[in-house]
């Protein structure tokens, strides 16, 4: 199906809301999809949520967020198996980004790449949480004004919060 969708997508230049939420699509197929939309100028809405992303669609929508062309203002990803490799990314992308405005990667796998994800077994409770949150802080500068360019992200959180933090972040709705 993502493959047929994706040849008739050029058919619709004018196309401005695109929503596949829950239609088990594959990572195969989505990143077929995504290399259609790349040829819409109009993309405003993108919803993938409650498909399949994965390596070669996450490559793809990567690639695509950081265009300069790129029009995506919306982009959903709700429950969309997206793991922190997977969010780093496509996040690191969108710092080129003029665009995009509203983004949901809510109900996802951030987090998972760290420490072998949730649920250990023992304890847990707050203080987890707050060691959770201090990895998300990037180091205090040590060059003087670099501030946090001078962090890689290792995980989704590190690259969402270098994201965030950057001059160039022009979300206005961010939704984890």
């Amino acid at each position: 199906m993502g493959r047929i969708l994706a040849y008739c997508l050029s058919d619709l230049p004018y196309l401005e809301h695109i929503d596949l939420n829950d239609n088990l699509l594959t990572d195969d197929s989505l990143q077929y999809i995504i290399q259609a939309i790349i040829a819409i100028p109009t993309i405003r809405v993108l919803n993938l949520s409650r498909n399949k992303i994965d390596g070669y669609s996450s490559t793809a929508l990567a690639e695509y967020v950081a265009r300069p062309d790129c029009p995506i203002e919306t982009l959903i990803l709700q429950c969309a198996d997206v793991d922190d490799g997977e969010c780093a990314d496509f996040v690191q992308n969108l710092v080129t980004n003029e665009k995009l405005v509203e983004l949901d990667l809510s109900a996802n796998l951030l987090g998972s790449a760290s420490g072998g994800g949730g649920g250990g077994g023992s304890g847990g409770g707050v203080g987890a949480d707050e060691a959770a949150d201090d990895e998300l802080l990037p180091p205090p500068s040590t060059t003087g004004g670099g501030g946090t360019t001078d962090m890689v992200p290792e995980t989704g959180g590190e690259a969402l919060a270098l994201f965030i933090a950057s001059s160039s972040c022009r979300l206005q709705t961010l939704r984890l």
